[in-house]
């Protein structure tokens, strides 16, 4: 949402400013960096694979992504068995067709398309070359997907050239601290645990962007910039002034409350109610003493009136 709420401010001229996760995960060296991952790890992230083919390195166009999309999805249908006459054969066929055709396998991968254009002569020569290079490179990635995590990122920042790169254009050092800052979340999201995997790195990365978590690191600030942050990480804060994009009723704030004991006869504490369990007659010293606060207590007094 973040990203969106930026693209639309930039398109106007509105210059932005994001911290922690959204401007760690959101730059463009780790974004290239995290969709070759997701990539390597899930050949069906075709919205991952897009942003590399449409990136600046490679430049594919939409008429040969258009292309080998379609080659893809050739590929999916060809793979999905039809049975003549179903609305003849059992039930018991037809379920098991079902389920077999909802497989993860019979699902469009552009990767796939990627690496098995077809006929050449539909693309550029360009698109062509970049689909060998990528495909090489994702086969490389896969081959060592048994390296630890840290070391698999490492590998994949190289063979990208991010590290070269943000050495050479880099003119602000962004793209080098954000590559920096990313390896170091990598240790730190894995605990020091070197069995953690591809794919936990991944969920735990979509995590971190989902719910704000805290990083010490920040986009260059330009003048007269727009602050762009989750709830999560705005509470408390001044601004002279604040928006909220997106809120409505049933959006945001959303969801049910489920209220609290005062509220809803169904969450009263067990010592307030006369059908406790025996076994809260021994509960601790310390629940005994916060159910003897001023607000239990005056709870008890009404509820014995």
């Amino acid at each position: 949402l973040l990203r969106r709420v930026e693209s639309a401010l930039r398109e106007r001229g509105v210059p932005t400013r994001m911290a922690g996760s959204a401007a760690l995960l959101s730059h463009p060296a780790v974004a290239d960096l995290v969709a070759l991952l997701r990539i390597v790890h899930e050949p069906t992230a075709n919205v991952a694979m897009v942003r590399l083919l449409s990136g600046a390195r490679w430049r594919v166009g939409y008429r040969d992504l258009a292309t080998v999309g379609s080659r893809a999805k050739d590929l999916a249908s060809a793979r999905v068995s039809k049975p003549e006459n179903s609305n003849e054969l059992p039930l018991h066929d037809v379920m098991s067709s079902a389920i077999t055709n909802s497989d993860k396998m019979d699902l469009v991968a552009l990767a796939e398309g990627v690496a098995n254009p077809g006929d050449v002569q539909r693309y550029s020569p360009a698109a062509v070359e970049a689909f060998a290079e990528i495909t090489s490179l994702i086969d490389a990635l896969r081959a060592r997907s048994a390296e630890p995590v840290l070391d698999l990122a490492v590998r994949a920042t190289r063979l990208l050239g991010l590290d070269v790169e943000s050495r050479l254009a880099d003119h602000d050092g962004s793209a080098s601290a954000a590559l920096e800052e990313f390896l170091s979340l990598a240790v730190t999201l894995g605990g020091g645990d070197e069995r953690m995997t591809l794919g936990g790195l991944l969920a735990a990365l979509d995590d971190a962007e989902a719910f704000e978590i805290a990083f010490d690191f920040s986009r260059p600030a330009v003048d007269g910039s727009v602050n762009l942050m989750t709830v999560f990480s705005g509470k408390g804060l001044e601004f002279d002034s604040v928006f909220v994009p997106f809120m409505s009723v049933g959006a945001f704030p959303g969801g049910r409350k489920s209220g609290n004991w005062t509220s809803n006869a169904a969450m009263i504490p067990w010592a307030l109610r006369e059908d406790k369990p025996l076994w809260l007659s021994n509960r601790s010293e310390e629940h005994t003493s916060e159910l003897q606060s001023p607000d239990h207590l005056v709870c008890r007094l009404l509820l014995e009136k």
